[in-house]
């Protein structure tokens, strides 16, 4: 199963990040993306980001967005991204992703005119074991 997907499936099992997305979890760059609703999150791999350290142990980089219509349902959104996710290892198939899921940066604040929506983005890494 690819990382994304697994990231996808696990955001997706919490209730509090789905009692306000509900399953609007975007996988690629948003400019690309037909009918996308907010509020939302967004996940996009960062180009060339696999890094293998030793053989069967790597780190992959990406990048996540958390949007909403006013900035408190973007934070609200990402605190239980974070209080749920940070440290957290996810297991499927012979894949152990130690998605020691941390954040890498701080999340960064904006307002998106063309969309009229808050978001927030922050850098996260995830440890690939193959056990």
């Amino acid at each position: 199963m690819e990382l994304l997907n697994l990231i996808q499936e696990q955001l997706l099992k919490s209730a509090d990040i789905t009692s306000v997305i509900a399953n609007r979890l975007y996988i690629g760059e948003m400019a690309t993306l037909k009918g996308v609703q907010f509020p939302c999150i967004n996940i996009e791999l960062n180009p060339g980001a696999l890094i293998e350290k030793l053989p069967g142990y790597a780190e992959h980089y990406f990048r996540m967005w958390v949007w909403g219509k006013t900035r408190d349902s973007s934070d609200g959104v990402y605190g239980a991204v974070m209080s749920e996710y940070h440290n957290m290892t996810i297991t499927a198939d012979d894949l152990s992703v130690r998605a020691n899921i941390n954040e890498v940066s701080r999340p960064i604040y904006n307002y998106d005119p063309t969309v009229e929506s808050y978001f927030l983005m922050a850098r996260w890494r995830a440890f690939l074991i193959t056990i």
